[in-house]
C-alpha cells in the first residue's frame, strides 16, 4: 500500500503535485487548497498546514484532472483524521480515518486505488478533534486514458423524461428528478438493441424503485434500492438482462412525498450477437453427461472454483467424483478450526506451557486434497465462535482464571505458528491462503464504539486486546515466511480475512477500515509497511435466512459487485466464499429463477474479471448439493436451504449448473475455442439417468462401530413404478431399516421394497428411508444395484 517518494519530488516543494500517464510525469509546483469554515491553511516552501477550530471542519483539494487511478498523500498528524475521496459534487466514494490510537506526531503515506467506476473531482481532509493540526508534505494524482470497452454504450441522463408531477433538471451532465408525491414515475427509454446489463449511478436519501421495462411499459425487473438510508448516498445499481428480456424503459418511481433521486450515469452492457464458435473450449474436460469442468472454465478467468468437504464426505464416491472434477480447491468445514485442533489433555501436559494440537481430522483432509491435485483454502486460524475458553485460562483448565493479556497473546503466537507449520511442512505447496481470521468485525457490537475498523467484543478482543487481528496476521505472516526460508523460499500462501454481509455498506466500509488498518500495522527495515492482508473474504450466504422472501434478490448482485470492487481497491484480491443462493422452494417455477439469478451472478463475476486487472481469484460453493432431508431444526437449513445446489440430492446436475456452465462459456473469446474438435455432446437427461446410480448412501453420524444413513432411490426407469424393490451390494452392513421393508439380506447383498404407504415411484422421483449400519469403512458405496 505504501508508496515511496523520491528527493527530486520532495524538493519540490510544499505540496506536489505529480500527474503522470503511461511512463510519462507532468509536475506542479503549488497546489491550491480550500479552507471550509473555521480553517486556515499555510502553505511555505517545503509543507501546507492545515489549522482546524473545531472537530469535523474541512479543507479541500480540487481535482482538474481526469480518469485519475491513484491517489497518495504524505501527511503528519499526532491524532487521528479523515480523508475523503469525492466526486465533483463532494459526495465521498471512500472514505477513511488514518492514525487511529496515535499518541505523537507520525508522518506517513495514504495511498489510495480510485476504482474505475468512480471519478474522482474533490479530496477532502477533515478534523476529528478541536484545534487539530494537519501537515500535508506531499500529493500525487496518477492518471491514465480511459478505458473503452467496445459493447458498452452510455445513455445520456438527458435522456430521463418528466412525467406526472415529476420535474428533471439536466445540470452537470446528470439528471436530477424531482418528485411532488411517492409512486410517481421518471423515465428514460433505451433504444439500444441486445442489452445484456444496465448500470445506474444514483445519489439518494430515500429508498426508491428502478423498474426495467419492455416496449409495453411493463416491468420485468423491479428492485428497491436504498433501504434503511438516513442520509444522502451515491451507488451503482447493476442488473442483468436475459436474453428473453427486451429492455425498452428504465423507470425510476418515488417511494416518499417530496423526493428527489439524481441520475449520475446510465451505461449498458451489449450481448455479443456475433456467431458463437462451435469447437470444444480448449483444454477443459467434459463429463459422461457432457458437462465442462467448472474449474477448467473459470481458470480462464483466473478464478479457481471449490467448495467445501468434511473428514467423512471425501470417502463417498458420489461427492469425491464430482468435486475432483469440478473443483480445483477445497475447504474443510470445520476440521481446521480452532476447536477442532486444540488438544486440552496434551495443552494441560505441554513442556512449555504452549498449547498442543490433535491434526488427525484435518490431516485426512490434507492428504486427501494432495493425493487428488486440489488446492485448500485453509479455514481458519482464529474465529471466536466456539472457541474453546480454556485456552485462555491458567493450566489450560476451565475452573482456573484467564491468564494475562501478554500469556494469551504467546499462546495465539504459538499456537498459529504450530498450525500453519504443520500442515505446511507435511503436506508443502497443497495449501495456498489461509483464512487468518473470521468474521471479527460487527459494527453493532463492537469493543470500542469509536473503533472505525468494527473489531468485535468478543473473546479474542477481550483476552488477547483490539489488535489481536493484526497480530493474528502478524504471527501468521512470520510463520509463513520462516516456512519459505526452511523450503527454499517455495512457500508461497496468502493470507485473508474472511466475513459474512460483507455487501452491505456499514460491515463492507468497517472492512476496508480494517484492511488499511492490517496493512499499515507494522513496517519493514527499510521504513516499508509489510503487506500482511493479502485478500478479503466475501461469504456468500445470499437471500433471506430461513425463509424464502428474500431469495434471489437482483439487487443482492449490486451489492455483492460494489463491494468487490471496493475491497481491490484497497489493492487486496476478493474471494466469494462459503457460497450459498438460498432457496427453500422445490418447485420449477422457482427452481428456474435460481438457476437463472445463478446465471446472472456468474455474469457479474465474469464482468468484473474481464481485464487484466483481475478482482475475483476464486469462488467456493458451500451448498453444491441440494439436501432437502435434513429438518428444518438443523442450522444449515437456515443457512444454506435445502435446494441450494447445482447438483441435487441425488448428484444429478440441475438446471442451475447448466446456466453456470452457460455463463462460463459464452463469454469466453473465439480464441478458447478449438475448431477442429466440434462440440457435439449434448445434454441428455436419459444419459444422465443411464450415468447415474438409481440409489445413494449418505451417513448421518458415525461412531465406528456403527452409523445412522439416509438410503435415497431415484426412479431412472424411465417408466412409472407401481410398487417396487431395490436389490443392491453394500460394502457396509446394514442391521436395521425404517420406513421401507428389508425383503432379504446376505453377505451384505439387499432387497428393499417400498412401504405400504408408498407405493407408487414416478418416474425422476426419489424416496428416502433411514438404516442402522454396523461397523466398517466411513465410506458406503452400493454397487450391482437394480430397481424395478
Amino acid at each position: 500500500m505504501k508508496t515511496k517518494f523520491s528527493m527530486r519530488w520532495r524538493k519540490m516543494g510544499a505540496f506536489a503535485l505529480a500527474v503522470g500517464m503511461s511512463l510519462s510525469m507532468a509536475y506542479a509546483q503549488t497546489v491550491p487548497m480550500s479552507a471550509g469554515t473555521g480553517v486556515k491553511v499555510t502553505q511555505d516552501e517545503v509543507s501546507t498546514t492545515i489549522t482546524y477550530n473545531e472537530k469535523y471542519q474541512t479543507a479541500t483539494y480540487k481535482v482538474k484532472q481526469s480518469n485519475v487511478t491513484e491517489v497518495s498523500l504524505n501527511i503528519t498528524a499526532d491524532s487521528q483524521f479523515c480523508i475523503k475521496l469525492c466526486d465533483a459534487s463532494g459526495e465521498a466514494f471512500e472514505t477513511d480515518y488514518p492514525c487511529y490510537g496515535v499518541e505523537e506526531s507520525t508522518t506517513d503515506d495514504y495511498v489510495y486505488t480510485i476504482p474505475s467506476t468512480e471519478e474522482l473531482g474533490q479530496i477532502q481532509i477533515m478534523s476529528i478533534s478541536d484545534g487539530q493540526i494537519l501537515t500535508v508534505n506531499n500529493l500525487e494524482v496518477k492518471t491514465s486514458g480511459a478505458a473503452t470497452t467496445s459493447n458498452i454504450v452510455k445513455v445520456p441522463t438527458s435522456s430521463v423524461k418528466d412525467g406526472h408531477g415529476v420535474t428533471v433538471t439536466k445540470a452537470d451532465d446528470k439528471a436530477v428528478i424531482d418528485y411532488e408525491e411517492k409512486y410517481q414515475t421518471a423515465t428514460c427509454p433505451i433504444t439500444s438493441e441486445n442489452v445484456k446489463e444496465v448500470t445506474l449511478d444514483i445519489t439518494a436519501d430515500y429508498q426508491f424503485c428502478i423498474k426495467l421495462c419492455d416496449a409495453t411499459g411493463e416491468p420485468f425487473k423491479t428492485d428497491y434500492p436504498g433501504y434503511g438510508l438516513e442520509e444522502t448516498t451515491t451507488d451503482s445499481y447493476t442488473f442483468t438482462v436475459d436474453e428473453t428480456e427486451k429492455l425498452a424503459e428504465i423507470q425510476i418511481m418515488s417511494l416518499t412525498d417530496g423526493q428527489t433521486v439524481t441520475v449520475n450515469d446510465i451505461s449498458l452492457k451489449l450481448r455479443n450477437t456475433e456467431a458463437r464458435p462451435t469447437g470444444l473450449v480448449k483444454g477443459v474436460e467434459k463429463d459422461a453427461n457432457g458437462y465442462y469442468s467448472l474449474a477448467g472454465l473459470m481458470n480462464y478467468y483466473g478464478m479457481k472454483f471449490g467448495t467445501n468437504v468434511t473428514d467423512t464426505n471425501i470417502y463417498n464416491s458420489n461427492n469425491t467424483a464430482i468435486n475432483n472434477f469440478h473443483c480445483n480447491s477445497i475447504t474443510a468445514s470445520n476440521e481446521m478450526k480452532a476447536y477442532s485442533l486444540l488438544d486440552q489433555y496434551a495443552s494441560k501436559n505441554s513442556p512449555d506451557g504452549m498449547p498442543r494440537m490433535n491434526y488427525t481430522a484435518g490431516d485426512k483432509i490434507m492428504a486427501y486434497a494432495a493425493e487428488n491435485n486440489l488446492g485448500v483454502r485453509a479455514h481458519t486460524l482464529v474465529w471466536d465462535a466456539y472457541m474453546t475458553d480454556w485456552f485462555f485460562r491458567e493450566g489450560y483448565d476451565s475452573n482456573k482464571p484467564y491468564v494475562s493479556q501478554e500469556v494469551a497473546k504467546q499462546r495465539l503466537k504459538s499456537y498459529i505458528e504450530q498450525v500453519v507449520t504443520h500442515f505446511e511442512s507435511k503436506y508443502p505447496g497443497v495449501i495456498y491462503c489461509w483464512d487468518v481470521v473470521n468474521e471479527g468485525v460487527e459494527p453493532s457490537s463492537k469493543l470500542d464504539a469509536n473503533d472505525p475498523r468494527g473489531v468485535e467484543d468478543n473473546i479474542w478482543s477481550q483476552r488477547v486486546g483490539s489488535d489481536y487481528i493484526e497480530l493474528s496476521f502478524k504471527y501468521a505472516k512470520d510463520a509463513i515466511d520462516k516456512c519459505a526460508l526452511e523450503n527454499g523460499g517455495k512457500t508461497n500462501i496468502k493470507l485473508f480475512y474472511n466475513d459474512f454481509s460483507t455487501f452491505y455498506p456499514e460491515k463492507r466500509d468497517a472492512i476496508c477500515n480494517l484492511v488499511k488498518s492490517l496493512n499499515s500495522y507494522e513496517k519493514d527495515s527499510n521504513g516499508e509497511y509489510i503487506k500482511l492482508c493479502d485478500g478479503v473474504g466475501m461469504q456468500g450466504y445470499i437471500g433471506g435466512y430461513g425463509k424464502q422472501d428474500g431469495c434471489m434478490n437482483t439487487g443482492d448482485i449490486t451489492l455483492i459487485k460494489n463491494a468487490i470492487k471496493k475491497f481491490h481497491s484497497l489493492g487486496v484480491e476478493v474471494q466469494v466464499t462459503e457460497m450459498a443462493v438460498r432457496n427453500y422452494d422445490n418447485s420449477p417455477e422457482t427452481i428456474e429463477k435460481h438457476a437463472k439469478f445463478y446465471k446472472a451472478l456468474f455474469d457479474m463475476f465474469i464482468g468484473l474479471n474481464e481485464g487484466e486487472d483481475k478482482p475475483l481469484t476464486g469462488i467456493s460453493i458451500w451448498g453444491l448439493y441440494d439436501n432437502p432431508s435434513m429438518p428444518t431444526s438443523d442450522y444449515s437449513w437456515s443457512m444454506n436451504s435445502p435446494y441450494c445446489g447445482l447438483f441435487d440430492e441425488n448428484f444429478k446436475p440441475k438446471e442451475a449448473l447448466k446456466l453456470v456452465e452457460e455463463a462460463l462459456v459464452e463469454n469466453l473469446p473465439a480464441s478458447a475455442f478449438d475448431e477442429d474438435k466440434k462440440d457435439e455432446d449434448k445434454k441428455d437427461d436419459d444419459k444422465q439417468q443411464e450415468t447415474t446410480s438409481p440409489l445413494s448412501i449418505v451417513i448421518n453420524s458415525d461412531w465406528g462401530q456403527g452409523a445412522v444413513a439416509n438410503v435415497t432411490i431415484t426412479n431412472n426407469t424411465g417408466k412409472d413404478l407401481d410398487g417396487w424393490n431395490c436389490t443392491f451390494t453394500t460394502n457396509r452392513p446394514i442391521t436395521q431399516v425404517w420406513s421401507a421393508n428389508l425383503i432379504s439380506n446376505g453377505e451384505n447383498t439387499y432387497t428393499i421394497s417400498n412401504p405400504e404407504w408408498q407405493p407408487n415411484l414416478k418416474a425422476g422421483e426419489s424416496y428416502t428411508f433411514g438404516c442402522m449400519l454396523g461397523s466398517g469403512d466411513a465410506s458406503v458405496n452400493a454397487v450391482n444395484v437394480t430397481l424395478k
